[in-house]
């Protein structure tokens, strides 16, 4: 080794350890679930997008896509492990507007694109 190397030895392990250090065991796998519905009680673009946005921010929430075209659906992912449905109709109930046609099903996984089904 040159002395480069040795100068280098005591940086890059503390580097290596420190990358390390915070290291954790995996999380449990979320518990993912998509929730399609109408939204009905609003018909404005800007409260329906306000709705959108006020979803995104709830905790466990982690996709949002609310149509401002008729007939209003929207779709979320969210997971059940940090929040669950009865939070998130406070949310809607917050801005006066309810579910309607809801559909709650399991997912694996968090799409790429989400649409309103």
């Amino acid at each position: 080794m040159n002395k480069l190397s040795y100068r280098l030895a005591p940086i890059l392990s503390a580097i290596v350890i420190a990358g390390t250090a915070g290291a954790a065991w995996p999380e449990a796998k979320a518990q993912l679930h998509r929730v399609d519905m109408l939204v009905q009680g609003s018909s404005c673009a800007a409260c329906l997008i306000r709705i959108e946005k006020k979803l995104k921010a709830e905790k466990g929430v982690l996709k949002v896509v609310v149509s401002i075209f008729k007939p209003f659906k929207a779709s979320l992912i969210y997971d059940a492990s940090r929040t669950n449905w009865k939070t998130i109709n406070k949310v809607l109930a917050g801005e006066k507007v309810t579910a309607a046609n809801f559909r709650d099903s399991p997912v694996s996984d968090v799409p790429l694109v989400l649409e309103p089904r």
